[in-house]
């Protein structure tokens, strides 16, 4: 599955089970309260988007590590363990959902983004001059 088509699936789910369990009020105020992580998205997403530029004529010579859904789902289940007692319940739980996946999209983006530049770097290394 592409990254892009599991974020912004898991978005449309999160958002659905938040209006629907903790009201459009709660919800409104969760991603309120992300908003610097949010606002952080912007310049990790331009510099991928430059990266991903500065690299499109180039072939990939670095194999590209993808998760999989399945690692994915074990990843999130173990941490809604560890959310559900620390966060007091289900609803403390499920608040903790947004913040995974700003945490996550950043880190797909830092990740493609040194992807990119090792493979600029390499790329401009084999170029004969």
């Amino acid at each position: 599955m592409k990254p892009f088509t599991l974020f912004s699936t898991t978005l449309f789910a999160i958002l659905f089970i938040y209006t629907h369990v903790l009201g459009e009020v709660k919800t409104i105020q969760l991603i309120v309260d992300e908003f610097w992580f949010i606002l952080a998205l912007f310049p990790f997403s331009l510099l991928l988007f430059y990266s991903k530029y500065k690299v499109k004529h180039y072939e990939v010579t670095i194999p590209v590590q993808t998760m999989t859904f399945k690692t994915s789902v074990i990843f999130f289940l173990f941490f809604e363990v560890i959310d559900y007692f620390n966060q007091d319940g289900f609803e403390g739980m499920i608040s903790q959902w947004f913040f995974y996946w700003i945490m996550g999209l950043l880190s797909l983006c830092l990740i493609e983004t040194v992807t990119n530049f090792k493979i600029y770097k390499l790329s401009q290394l084999k170029k004969p001059q």
